[in-house]
């Protein structure tokens, strides 16, 4: 332990340490800030940061009302928005102030995404000083400065642009660790509001730290240490009454509030201010019993399971104790949500090498922990391991707990191997001359991962999610200006089906509602049915009924390969039998992908006769190369990134081909956006027994469309006869059959 009477008398001189904190402060700033040109819209290109910035423009027109309702969400009943209301105030007044308007998107994306960076400096400042709570060792304070300012999970929530909750999470709960250190309530209180105000998962965060606090009186009562008498309750109840306050203030700012007595715990409810004022009062009530007196190991089980009893009880008496407890047993997850797994899910030593050493240092942490039990620890140290202890153990839980709870896990790290440094040098063999030898071998163990993980990866940091941000507002672009008004009477008239990562861009940016979105969390059963019944279809029938099912009028295909891998089910055939994995995250596609109707739609570009109630709409302008292979003759072929399609009835061209003809070749003219000359499209038509034929398309010929037009009509040739066909926009809609034998004469002109 780095305890106070281990503490190194050494310290920086008072400038070189202002120095060496303001060149971290800068480095760290500089880290945040995008590391390529697209990214300086990142706001525009993360899930959760995109939809904040929906609800902050939706704010200024409405100002200071916030939707809490948002009827494009959760098709086609509409979504409850969990976050706070105060958070977008925030934001948004911070627009007001400075004359950005709700309508200036680009102005506001430009301001707004200033706000993570800086609160991301805020944090370090407040990780250091927590820290030299722990030790005055410059060394090690400027180890802790380091690893704050450009680790991962630190850094993820104060990327620039990225104005989500998270950063409010991390700031206030290290504002209230360093308040109860050094015993200032007002700080206490403004951490209770950051969290409680900004945060829907602020009751974690500040039970945790409440529970902290509790725990460390009580084991310092059993210790027979100095106690501080001054009265615990204050910062028992803080949390209850900036919770009551919040919760008053939220409600008035939600355009459409739950009523007033509602008790969810996933939404802005009193609820929150119910739960902090039964643990404020159980808590006083157990501390209270220790009160002048020594207290036994038996009082002290009594009063944590007093206090655990009341907030059962409270959990019980809601509802939500099921559906807290399952959460914390693990299940209840998203799919394709990572931050929602732990970083241990699939096994120890499948989790970075980084999560590893982390191990580690919450080892260190632990054994101090324990060695408590026998000193005598006053509540100050014993909150101190405990809030690292919590730290670690949730960090470990979910990767979005590691990203509130990082700073505090970089502090036990670096102790860990001050700690381990120390331990070594007493040992005779790092005497005299070898006293560096302990401090390169803990360097030389943390530094590799550290700097492939941290720094050599940028997209750690990043992400470069905006990679591919052109492609998502040109496909939204398409749908805000080519679809119809989706505005209905008890809700939207229809739905957009189209990966569940696109949801927000083709939601927010094209204005529509879309079936699948990142807000689609507790994965009930129609999600997950909808998602396999669309992406596991077999046939193409089965395809064009899901859609109808899940009331989606249009169908947006990126390569859906990967949607259809993360959806495979117990009875799904193994992910290795689909595809095979290459190296940088690419895939070779097996033949057996193309069971998978959705995969086939993609790669014919929508050209396919099978899919006659799928109308192709738009192609992207941008595409991809793919090599395949038909008959063991390999050929390249081009495939636009994006393809749009609307779900119609589909005409119907049928007729009678000769005698011995046993395929009905079909073809048209296409001519693709950007290219010079028109391609000829062909099809082969089964003739059945009956010498009977049938095309099924929902694809108009002629037709002219932003992305593509086909210039004639269709062609149908059967040995040496030849017809053309027209099908019109209307006989699409219609459900039109059409009549076209190729044995009788064509009617004269």
């Amino acid at each position: 332990m780095i305890g106070a009477e281990e503490r190194s008398p050494r310290a920086l001189p008072g400038v070189a340490a202002w120095a060496a904190l303001a060149v971290l402060l800068v480095s760290a700033l500089a880290w945040r800030l995008p590391a390529i040109p697209a990214d300086w819209r990142f706001t525009l290109c993360e899930n959760d940061s995109l939809y904040q910035l929906h609800r902050i423009e939706d704010c200024l027109r409405h100002y200071p009302q916030v939707q809490s309702v948002d009827p494009y969400s959760h098709y086609p009943g509409g979504y409850r928005v969990p976050w706070m209301p105060l958070h977008t105030v925030f934001y948004s007044s911070l627009a007001k102030l400075a004359g950005v308007s709700g309508d200036e998107r680009e102005r506001l994306v430009a301001l707004l995404s200033w706000v993570p960076p800086l609160a991301g400096l805020v944090a370090m400042v407040l990780a250091l000083a927590i820290a030299r709570t722990y030790t005055n060792d410059p060394f090690c304070l400027l180890l802790i400065g380091f690893l704050c300012a450009f680790e991962s999970d630190v850094v993820r929530v104060f990327i620039f642009g990225t104005i989500d909750h998270h950063l409010f999470a991390h700031v206030g709960l290290l504002a209230m660790v360093w308040s109860r250190l050094h015993r200032r309530l007002g700080g206490w209180v403004l951490g209770s509001l950051s969290l409680l105000a900004m945060t829907p998962e602020s009751i974690v965060y500040v039970s945790a730290l409440l529970g902290c606090v509790f725990l460390a009186e009580t084991a310092a009562a059993t210790a027979l240490a100095p106690r501080d008498l001054r009265p615990l309750w204050p910062w028992y109840l803080a949390p209850a009454a900036v919770s009551v306050i919040t919760w008053w203030v939220n409600h008035n700012l939600e355009a459409r509030p739950l009523p007033i007595g509602n008790l969810t715990w996933m939404y802005p409810t009193l609820f929150a201010p119910l739960w902090f004022s039964v643990l404020a009062g159980s808590m006083t009530a157990a501390t209270a019993w220790f009160d002048h007196r020594p207290a036994s190991l038996s009082r002290v089980a009594a009063a944590c399971a007093f206090v655990g009893a009341a907030a059962v009880a409270l959990l019980a008496a809601t509802g939500s104790l099921q559906m807290i407890a399952q959460r914390l047993a693990g299940g209840g997850g998203r799919l394709f949500v990572a931050e929602e797994a732990s970083v241990f899910a699939h096994g120890f030593w499948s989790a970075a090498a980084w999560y590893r050493i982390l191990v580690l240092a919450a080892i260190y942490v632990a054994v101090e922990l324990i060695r408590g039990v026998d000193t005598k620890r006053d509540s100050r140290e014993w909150f101190q391991w405990l809030v690292l202890a919590v730290a670690f153990a949730l960090g470990f839980k979910e990767y979005r707990h590691a990203y509130i709870l990082s700073s505090l896990q970089m502090i036990g790290l670096a102790l860990a191997m001050f700690a381990t440094t120390a331990a070594l040098r007493k040992l005779p063999m790092f005497s005299s001359g070898l006293r560096a030898m302990p401090a390169l071998l803990a360097a030389a163990l943390v530094l590799p991962f550290f700097v492939s993980r941290n720094l050599m990866d940028r997209s750690d940091a990043t992400g470069h999610l905006c990679a591919g941000l052109p492609l998502l507002e040109e496909t939204a672009a398409w749908l805000k200006h080519n679809t119809p008004d989706p505005t209905g009477g008890d809700g939207p008239a229809y739905g957009v089906f189209a990966n569940w990562s696109a949801g927000h861009q083709l939601h927010i940016l094209g204005e529509r509602p879309v079936v699948l979105d990142p807000l689609n969390y507790g994965l009930d059963r129609w999600v997950e049915q909808a998602l396999w019944r669309t992406w596991h279809a077999r046939k193409s029938d089965a395809l064009a009924q899901a859609l109808t099912q899940y009331r989606a009028a249009y169908l947006v295909l990126t390569n859906p390969t990967f949607e259809v891998l993360d959806t495979l089910g117990p009875d799904d055939p193994p992910r290795h039998d689909l595809v095979e994995d290459g190296p940088n995250g690419t895939v070779t596609f097996k033949p057996a992908m193309s069971q998978y109707s959705v995969f086939r739609l993609f790669m014919s570009g929508g050209m396919s006769p099978e899919f006659g109630q799928l109308q192709l709409r738009h192609l992207s302008s941008d595409a991809e190369h793919y090599t395949t292979s038909v008959g063991g003759e390999e050929r390249a072929v081009v495939i636009p990134r994006v393809q749009i399609f609307e779900l119609k009835q589909g005409a119907r061209v049928t007729g009678q081909a000769p005698d011995g003809v046993k395929a009905v070749q079909v073809e048209y003219r296409l001519w693709r956006a950007g290219t010079s000359e028109a391609e000829t499209i062909q099809m082969s038509l089964p003739v059945g027994a009956e010498h009977q034929f049938e095309l099924h398309t929902s694809l108009p010929a002629p037709d002219r469309e932003q992305s593509f037009s086909i210039e004639t009509g269709y062609t149908f040739k059967a040995g040496e006869f030849s017809r053309s066909a027209v099908v019109t926009q209307e006989m699409v809609d219609r459900g039109t059959v059409i009549r076209l034998d190729l044995v009788a004469a064509p009617p004269p002109i």
